[in-house]
Order: C-alpha cells, then structure tokens, then sequence
C-alpha cells in the first residue's frame, strides 16, 4: 500500500515537473509548423531514468500531453506526443534499469539510455512531421524535406544538450545520495 502511493505520487510530480518544464519555452515558428526549444524533454529522461520504463514513461506521456491540451498550437498533437513522450521515457528508462554491460559506469548508462530515447523519439517526430506535411497538408516533397532538415538540426541540437544536462542532473542526484546503488526509485533492489 506504502510502495504504491508512493508511485502515485511520484507519477504526479514528474507529471507536473514534465509540463512545467516544457511550459518554459522558446517557441520557433516553421514553415509546416512549430517547434520549441524547453526543459520538458529533460524532465521526460529523467523521469524515465528514475521511475522506471512504465512509471517514467506514463509520467513523461501525462505531463506533455497536458501541456499539447492547454495550448493551442499544439492541441491537436496530444495523442502523438503522449505516445512518443511514453516511448521516450520508457527505452530510456528500460536501457537505464537494464543489467547491460556498462551497468557499473554510470555516466556511460545514462548517456547511453538517454541518447538511445532521444533517438527514438527523433525518429518518431520526423516520421510523423513526413507524413503530416507531405500526405496531409500536401506540401511538395522538396519543401517537406526540407521541413524535416530544419526540425532534424533543431532537435539534435536539443537532444545533445539534453542528454548532458541529464548526465549533469543525475551525477548532482548520486551526489546527495538521492540514487542509491545507480538504480531507479522503485526497482527491488533500490527500496
């Protein structure tokens, strides 16, 4: 009973922590859309990275996906962020939690899971900007391309120092002992 309100509370505050972060923003207008330079995809890692794959990545998913509800440039891509904030948080969270060879050098996991999760949701949002931008708004292919390189060297951008000040946030938890024994908050062996 302790352990799961415990959950329910943590899932909470990284919820809040996630939209919080992603509200304090830099938004860049492109054609065929938007992006935005925020913390929002730290926090995803990180709650990945401490709860857990399910944990962290319902976490991620609820906290962005309420920020997409609340505003409207962003409204209609609720359902695709929740899910690829949830895919995000879960492989880094399942690569971090995982017993792989690196698993006693700390930096090199959380490089490693947090690269692999940012990787993963590059992929979906170029994917989902492609089909967006060619299929449905039927802009020519050289233009959607062009869309995608744009949006590709923003998020690489984003995603590089994303992962070290994830590197940089997790080394700060391990020093004032808030991880203990480089695991996650609710793994067997961390509670």
């Amino acid at each position: 009973m302790r352990q799961t309100l415990q959950k329910i509370i943590f899932i909470g505050l990284f919820s809040s922590l996630v939209f919080t972060t992603t509200s304090i923003k830099v938004l860049i207008p492109l054609p065929g859309g938007h992006t935005m330079m925020h913390l929002g995809h730290v926090t995803c890692l990180i709650s990945g990275l401490l709860l857990g794959p399910m944990l962290g990545g319902f976490a991620a998913a609820v906290g962005s996906a309420l920020f997409d509800l609340f505003n409207p440039l962003f409204l209609t891509s609720a359902p695709f962020t929740f899910l690829f904030k949830f895919l995000l948080a879960f492989s880094s969270g399942l690569i971090y939690s995982s017993k792989a060879p690196a698993a006693n050098k700390l930096v090199l996991r959380i490089v490693f899971a947090s690269s692999v999760g940012s990787l993963l949701y590059l992929v979906l949002h170029l994917a989902k900007l492609f089909i967006f931008n060619f299929y449905l708004l039927n802009v020519s292919f050289e233009i959607t391309i062009l869309i995608i390189l744009k949006s590709l060297f923003l998020n690489l951008i984003k995603d590089i120092l994303s992962v070290l000040l994830v590197v940089f946030i997790m080394l700060k938890l391990k020093q004032h002992k808030i991880i203990v024994n480089n695991v996650t908050l609710f793994s067997s062996t961390s509670i």
